[in-house]
């Protein structure tokens, strides 16, 4: 960063610190991909509301990459990731809990009666998938080119709940976080696949900057991440 750069960073940064006075108020801009914001996200953004009603929540969606960057730059200040483990000296990581992943399918499809479902069986399936930007899409998509699987087709979108509808109509099989499934699976809508190819290691990592500056509303999103551990 050029030197002009920081110290306007620096003097944006005192200024910040001045009028913030320890009461969290302001903006506080939130990284996630949907399929948290679909499952997870909604009840803590609503509890943290209710204590801080004087803090602008603005949500963000993207990927991976993008957040990292943003993480750098400042345009977000911290951001839920649902991919592999993150590790980089970069960035405190605040929260890291396994994220049980799974194949789906509609009760009606075919798959949905079968004992177990390897790798080889999609071969030649219809698959209904997040982008390839996604963190947990790029390790499928790894997973199959590991088996040398060709699917028939691929239907692919950002958005979690469309995948669902799709599936549920039995155009296909989608691979998503078990939390953002829930209630279909409640109302039978959704049938899990037992899964015998290789294990996911997914994750649900939050992460800010190491050089961040940490504001009240900042600091008390981290407070509230920790005692509800999400």
């Amino acid at each position: 960063m050029p030197i002009a750069e920081q110290m306007l960073k620096l003097s944006s940064d005192a200024k910040k610190m001045y009028d913030d006075a320890g009461t969290p108020k302001g903006p506080l801009v939130i990284g996630a991909v949907e399929s948290l914001c679909v499952a997870r996200l909604p009840k803590l953004l609503k509890e943290y509301r209710s204590r801080y009603p004087d803090v602008e929540l603005l949500i963000k969606f993207g990927a991976k990459a993008e957040f990292l960057h943003s993480l750098k730059d400042s345009s977000i200040d911290i951001a839920f990731f649902v991919d592999q483990e993150i590790n980089s000296n970069e960035f405190t990581k605040v929260l890291q809990l396994p994220e049980p992943m799974s194949l789906l399918c509609s009760p009606e499809h075919a798959f949905a009666q079968k004992r177990n479902v390897r790798p080889e069986d999609l071969w030649d399936q219809p698959l209904i998938l997040t982008e390839v930007c996604c963190g947990y899409r790029a390790l499928f998509d790894t997973i199959m080119s590991q088996f040398s699987i060709k699917p028939r087709s691929v239907i692919e979108t950002g958005n979690v709940q469309v995948i669902k509808e799709l599936v549920m109509s039995g155009m296909g099989i989608t691979f998503l976080p078990l939390t953002a499934v829930e209630e279909e699976l409640l109302q039978e809508r959704l049938v899990i696949l037992n899964w015998t190819g290789p294990e996911f290691g997914i994750f649900t990592q939050v992460l800010y900057h190491k050089a961040k500056w940490m504001s009240a509303a900042l600091r008390a999103f981290i407070e509230l991440l920790n005692e509800w551990q999400i």
